[in-house]
């Protein structure tokens, strides 16, 4: 019966082809490492480059006294470094990488063609292309510019737009000359000073827009933290082109420290206009209360009154204080109310962030501090139409009315507290009524000056701080290292091509040859047969040219005959048929010296020979007379009568087919009795039989016998083996073995 092997694949079939078709390894080896080699020379090296940059964050400075307390408070102009994610957004936002590719015309590449490598020409071209700026801004679509140098100076230009869209070309032209391309934009193709005459060059430069490379680099680029524990950002960049590669880190980390320079400066500069603002307003105040004060104590002739009322205003002491800080913190909100009412300052931070004294007042106040950094954090990277940033507008609007409202309404809760104190201080003018009328009005003068100096002093030193600011300015990204390389490049590896070029060498042979082995349409090893018939293989017998085996020497034909004789023996078989599914497959051989190889062991054999070619009772005894078709016909004739003495050894006879050959003899009962009679007297019994091609007759012939060996020659067509063996595999019901021919 056949085995279903499951389309598994045969370790034993797949050496034999691997060792067959040992040369497509090489095949494959060369074809291979050689792919890999022309890859790693056509490939330019491609190196990594990393720069690194930190972020710093300001820090406070302490004081003493009643300013310090006050610049605490009211931290106007202050400003604290972002968070290094913030700083991130800004490093990789694309206005800032689009100024970057813009800065150093990165959105002009050239190559040039030497052989079969693309070779880059970062700054070392020997021709360029030129065109204003408003040119390249405006410039919708890429274009490709191949222009081959002549040893005489002159070019051939070709303009691509696209991959075969050709929209100029000109051969033997001088330069500069002009292009004007289809899609809009005229361009200049220029000598640079690289140009040589008497150098043939094949160069191509690949023209895209500023988006498009924008888009690409910001592919390309690699930022983010240096470390967890740091504040440092890592920008990596890797590239083909050694100078380029270092120009655009130090171009990025340098455009990124100009922007946020120039922001701090700006903002800064808007914090002193408005110091200024209110410096002259309180400067012109604090005069008039100078001069107030000046001429009352001029008029009235008065020197020092506190003396004269030191006992009655050491109880007004305190209370003037309070009336003071009120007075302060109503002039704190008539500030800011005026802050936010100047449309100048739409978007601008509350310069009063903290030190207001009514808690609803300082968290609307840091409520809208937070909203407009949040705002101007999305303003540096964002376009002015963007849905976020004008939603951000709008809640700024809709707060700052909040914030007026609220300061309004604390404005009005100091202004009653302030008049309770005044009314506390009308107690005390009475107590002074003796006093001259003049008292109560240096008191005032007195107090005003107070209010107007201690705002005047606060504002000249945030204003001094703001210029001190605006003078040491310098960017919040210190650079830590500038752009550099590894000294290796990062591609190609040759470790990786030249071992994934060895591993295909290695890979697809063998998977070819296990191909090979699991769609195998002939038998070729023993294992063969196993696998696709489910029958064993007791022997491998070899071929060789001479129909006898010289049992003497040990050489595999003669080794082969002796497994066969041994596993014989071990089942004590001694009634053995020797057949093949076709013609020509070596089973006369086989019986032949199987019935020798068993003489030689002292056993009286008798070979029967069935087949046509009468070849057993030919190369035993040579000429033979009647035989079992004589014997089957004549019921007179006696066993005796047909055995003929083999002129090989006197250990063997044989029975030969006799006359006319025909099959149906074989279905005799006399000639079943002549094989039991044949058993009894000798100790085995070979029989030669035809091959079971379309015959019936072997199957009673096959049931008399111990052992059936069927020869299958190396090379059969499995397909037809199989279907042949098919038909007759219910005929197999005792044992049965196989005997391969090796080709």
């Amino acid at each position: 019966m056949e085995k279903n092997d499951g389309g598994t694949i045969d370790l034993r079939r797949t050496i034999y082809e691997i060792k067959r078709h040992w040369h497509y390894y090489v095949m494959a080896f060369v074809l291979f490492v050689g792919f890999g080699a022309f890859y790693v020379y056509k490939k330019n090296p491609v190196y990594l480059f990393h720069a690194k940059v930190l972020v710093e964050q300001e820090s406070g400075s302490g004081g003493g006294g009643m300013m310090a307390t006050m610049m605490r408070n009211f931290s106007i102009g202050s400003f604290s470094a972002g968070s290094v994610d913030d700083e991130l957004l800004v490093l990789s936002s694309h206005s800032l990488i689009r100024d970057m590719v813009k800065s150093l015309g990165l959105n002009r590449t050239y190559i040039e063609r030497d052989g079969v490598r693309n070779l880059p020409l970062y700054k070392k071209s020997p021709v360029d292309v030129l065109a204003p700026d408003a040119v390249f801004d405006t410039l919708s679509s890429g274009a490709t510019f191949s222009i081959k140098i002549k040893t005489d100076g002159l070019v051939d230009v070709t303009v691509k737009q696209g991959m075969f869209d050709k929209v100029f070309e000109e051969k033997g032209c001088k330069l500069p000359m002009t292009v004007t391309l289809p899609t809009g934009g005229t361009f200049v193709i220029d000598k640079t000073p690289l140009f040589k005459i008497g150098e043939e060059r094949d160069i191509r430069i690949v023209l895209s827009t500023y988006d498009k490379m924008t888009e690409q680099y910001l592919t390309d680029l690699m930022i983010g933290n240096a470390s967890k524990k740091s504040n440092g950002m890592l920008c990596e960049l890797e590239d083909n082109d050694t100078r380029r590669g270092l120009d655009v880190l130090n171009k990025l980390v340098e455009l990124y420290g100009e922007r946020r320079l120039g922001e701090n400066v700006d903002k800064t500069s808007r914090e002193l206009k408005f110091l200024d603002e209110r410096l002259a307003s309180l400067t012109v105040q604090l005069h008039d209360s100078e001069k107030k004060l000046e001429e009352f104590k001029t008029g009235n002739s008065l020197t020092d009154l506190e003396t004269e009322a030191k006992v009655l205003l050491e109880q007004a002491t305190m209370n003037n204080q309070m009336v003071v800080e009120h007075q302060t913190q109503l002039a704190i909100f008539d500030m800011i109310n005026d802050f936010l009412q100047d449309p100048a300052n739409r978007y601008s931070l509350i310069p009063v962030t903290s030190g207001v004294e009514y808690e609803s007042a300082a968290k609307s106040i840091s409520d809208y501090n937070d909203l407009v950094l949040q705002r101007m954090r999305l303003d540096m990277s964002a376009k002015k139409d963007n849905k976020s940033l004008q939603i951000l507008n709008a809640q700024l609007d809709a707060m700052r009315l909040g914030v007026i409202e609220t300061i309004n309404k604390a404005r009005e809760s100091a202004e009653i507290a302030f008049r309770d104190y005044s009314d506390e201080n009308g107690k005390y003018a009475q107590r002074l009524s003796k006093l001259p009328l003049y008292e109560r009005e240096y008191v005032d003068l007195t107090r005003d000056r107070e209010i107007k100096n201690s705002l005047y002093m606060f504002l000249i030193e945030q204003r001094e701080s703001s210029l001190l600011k605006i003078g040491a300015s310098s960017p919040i990204g210190r650079v830590v290292d500038n752009a550099y390389r590894d000294v290796e490049p990062v591609a190609p590896s040759k470790v990786v091509v030249f071992g994934l070029a060895l591993l295909m060498s290695l890979l697809l042979p063998t998977l070819w040859c296990a191909y090979r082995a699991l769609t195998a349409k002939k038998f070729v090893l023993s294992a063969d047969v196993d696998r696709y018939i489910g029958l064993p293989v007791i022997a491998e017998i070899a071929r060789q040219d001479s129909p006898e085996v010289d049992f003497s020497e040990d050489n595999a034909v003669a080794d082969g005959f002796r497994r066969l004789r041994n596993d014989i023996m071990d089942k004590s078989a001694r009634l053995i048929a020797v057949s093949s599914v076709f013609d020509g497959e070596g089973k006369s051989f086989v019986a032949c010296n199987l019935a020798k190889l068993l003489a030689l062991s002292s056993n009286r054999i008798v070979a029967v020979d069935l087949s046509p070619s009468q070849s057993i009772a030919g190369g035993l005894c040579g000429k033979t007379g009647k035989g079992i078709g004589e014997f089957v016909n004549d019921k007179d004739m006696r066993a005796g009568d047909i055995l003929y003495r083999s002129n090989v050894s006197g250990n063997i006879e044989v029975v030969p087919m006799g006359g006319k050959y025909v099959k149906d003899v074989l279905l005799s009962p006399r000639f079943a009795d002549l094989l039991s009679e044949l058993k009894a007297r000798y100790d085995y019994v070979v029989l030669c039989m035809p091959s079971w091609k379309g015959s019936n007759a072997l199957k009673p012939v096959a049931e008399q016998c111990d052992l059936s060996v069927l020869v299958v020659r190396s090379g059969q067509n499995r397909k037809r083996y199989m279907s042949a063996f098919r038909r007759i595999s219910e005929q197999f019901d005792n044992g049965r073995t196989f005997v391969m021919f090796n080709s």
